[in-house]
Parts: C-alpha cells; sequence; structure tokens
C-alpha cells in the first residue's frame, strides 16, 4: 500500500508545519 505511506508522509508534513506555526 503505497498510497497509505504518502498519505502518512503527507500528514507528518502537515503536523511538522502546524507545530513550526505554533512555535
Amino acid at each position: 500500500m503505497e498510497e497509505n505511506r504518502a498519505e502518512r508522509r503527507r500528514q507528518e508534513k502537515e503536523a511538522a508545519k502546524k507545530v513550526k506555526a505554533c512555535t
């Protein structure tokens, strides 16, 4: 399931962006 992997990576990138914005 490569799609699941891409979705997970995308979510992680979004989470990192949110954390950066919160900082």
